[in-house]
């Protein structure tokens, strides 16, 4: 992936601060070396910016900073806090030794249910910037619907693999299902479902769909083209296959259950023990009201929830419950929730 957090200018500074003696070059070098969480800004605009600032600021040379000191120098070159907050997350995370304090809060931004839309996907994140404690969270239903399943599935499991204490990717009903189908030889009917093989053909080579097409016309059973399909996208994408079937099913914190459908609420805070998976991949109907902890979740569109079919921003019920699916395919939007555990307050996008 090319993009990059924060970009050259923010490790500029850290290179700086850190009494390192690099030239603009060096930095420009070293950044195709550091691979980090991003989602924005074009290289050759940070590598203007990271030339202005580097010429201004080359004689500055600090070495074992806290981030008091980080603070006062970034206010000398006109940076906002929230930036120098990222520099400061940047140099503890490369060389933690020189520093001396370490930023006890995070933000969690979550999403749900992208079905294939991978173009609004990338819309809604390309301006999200992750500090250090940062978790950025996807809720499930990656597939079916959009154009884009495969590849919306190819582009959480890089993110994960490039930023694993960053990126949490939790399984949906529709990943469950495709796993089932995949591994268990059921929902053979999978292929009347996905009209037009929506879905399956993005898994497939080109030739490996036009063999398949082909085979529907000729007469081939549907158990027989199901183990054809099967055979191929286990010989495409192994590791892809290998990675759905192991993602979690929910994901806590402190004060939150990030999680698809719900958990089983009756259970109060035994609600992980001994649940059936059916509560996180497929609880319906929602439930509302007063819980022990905040349960953000997907699955079931809002507009349901709200009895409204125009309604698709995000569904808080007053109390726990905060619901995101946005029902892409018509709203062809996605609803980013932000909780930030300095102020302890959500942020609805």
């Amino acid at each position: 992936m090319n993009n990059r957090l924060y970009g050259l200018s923010d490790f500029l500074a850290s290179f700086v601060y850190l009494n390192l003696d690099v030239t603009i070059d060096e930095i420009i070098k070293k950044i195709d070396h550091l691979e980090f969480l991003c989602i924005g800004e074009s290289r050759s605009k940070e590598e203007n910016h990271a030339k202005e600032v580097f010429d201004f600021v080359k004689i500055y040379k600090y070495s074992n900073l806290t981030y008091e000191d980080i603070k006062e120098k970034g206010k000398e070159l006109y940076r906002p806090e929230e930036e120098i907050q990222a520099i400061y997350d940047r140099i503890i995370a490369i060389y933690p030794k020189y520093l001396t304090y370490k930023n006890p809060y995070a933000k969690y931004y979550a999403i749900s249910d992208i079905h294939g839309y991978l173009d609004i996907l990338n819309d809604t994140v390309k301006n999200i910037r992750l500090r250090m404690n940062d978790k950025l969270i996807f809720l499930g239903d990656y597939i079916d619907g959009g154009p884009h399943s495969r590849q919306t599935l190819e582009y959480l499991y890089n993110l994960q693999k490039q930023f694993p204490e960053n990126v949490i990717v939790l399984k949906g009903n529709h990943e469950d299902m495709f796993v089932d189908w995949f591994e268990n030889n059921v929902n053979i009917g999978i292929f009347q479902k996905d009209e037009g093989l929506n879905t399956l053909k993005t898994f497939l080579k080109d030739n490996q769909f036009d063999i398949i097409v082909n085979y529907l016309r000729t007469g081939k059973t549907l158990y027989e083209i199901n183990n054809i399909v099967k055979k191929y996208i286990k010989k495409n994408y192994p590791e892809l296959i290998k990675w759905l079937k192991e993602l979690p099913l929910y994901y806590e914190t402190e004060k939150q259950i990030f999680v698809h459908a719900g958990v089983d609420e009756e259970a109060g805070e035994y609600w992980k023990y001994g649940a059936e998976d059916y509560y996180y991949m497929w609880k319906y109907p929602h439930t509302t009201g007063k819980f022990y902890k905040d349960i953000i979740a997907g699955h079931i569109g809002v507009s349901e929830i709200a009895g409204d079919k125009n309604f698709h921003d995000i569904y808080f019920d007053g109390e726990s419950h905060y619901y995101l699916d946005s029902a892409v395919e018509i709203s062809q939007k996605l609803n980013l929730i932000i909780y930030d555990t300095e102020t302890n307050k959500y942020i609805f996008k």
